[in-house]
């Protein structure tokens, strides 16, 4: 989202070599990409937990941290 929402805290956050992101929403910059997730048209979605990245890894945070 692009704004803070005092409702809600904070949308992501990253920390060492993680981002975490507790809620998504659609953006226009994004309506080419082939996840419709991510198109303008995308509510904002909370996420519990967080969708977690690993940024040394992933640097453009395209592919989740898998669990073990």
């Amino acid at each position: 989202p692009s704004y803070p929402d005092e409702v809600r805290g904070v949308f992501a956050v990253r920390s060492g070599k993680y981002k975490a992101h507790f809620f998504t929403q659609g953006s226009a910059h994004s309506d080419t990409t082939a996840d419709p997730a991510c198109h303008a048209s995308s509510s904002l979605t909370a996420h519990e937990p967080p969708l977690l990245y690993d940024l040394s890894k992933d640097p453009d945070g395209v592919s989740l941290c898998r669990p073990g």
